[in-house]
């Protein structure tokens, strides 16, 4: 990961980049996604691993504080750290679905007809990473999905 941030931040700096973005404004979505996406990691990793290592959380909490930050509301009920979560996850889709697309293509080993079914999968690969992943956050800020752990809000015993 840290390697992959290193070859982006020497990426940012390229004024070129190659004809094989998926669209006009690609290679800006990709740098904003990967900017978005830098924040989230960072936060996400502080959240859990900073305090861990500061002594304010244990390993075993991990699910219980996640649980219990993506439910937290503020300002009239709106979940912002879920919201965060769900941004963080759209940009990690996106910049994996032009990633992808773009390693492809800058093979040069692929014609006009098969760029566009690649990009096709590609942004199919996308829809599928942030639906699975909405999904779990969803289920987390809800409190409808306990992974059987004790002390995490779940649904009540035979209700699914």
């Amino acid at each position: 990961l840290l390697a992959h941030v290193a070859l982006g931040s020497r990426r940012l700096a390229d004024p070129g980049g190659g004809p094989y973005w998926p669209a006009p404004l690609g290679r800006g979505e990709q740098r904003a996604s990967a900017l978005v996406l830098l924040a989230f990691l960072c936060a996400h990793v502080w959240q859990l691993s900073g305090r861990r290592w500061l002594g304010e959380l244990q390993r075993a909490d991990y699910l219980a504080e996640l649980c219990a930050s993506l439910s937290s509301t503020v300002l009239g009920g709106v979940p912002l750290v879920a919201i965060g979560y769900l941004l963080g996850m759209a940009a990690a889709a996106l910049h994996l679905a032009q990633g992808l697309y773009h390693a492809g293509c800058s093979t040069g080993l692929l014609g006009e007809q098969r760029r566009r079914w690649l990009g096709n999968i590609c942004w199919l690969c996308g829809v599928g990473v942030f639906t699975v992943g909405a999904l779990v956050i969803v289920r987390l800020a809800t409190g409808s999905l306990s992974l059987g752990l004790s002390g995490v809000p779940g649904p009540a015993p035979g209700t699914s």
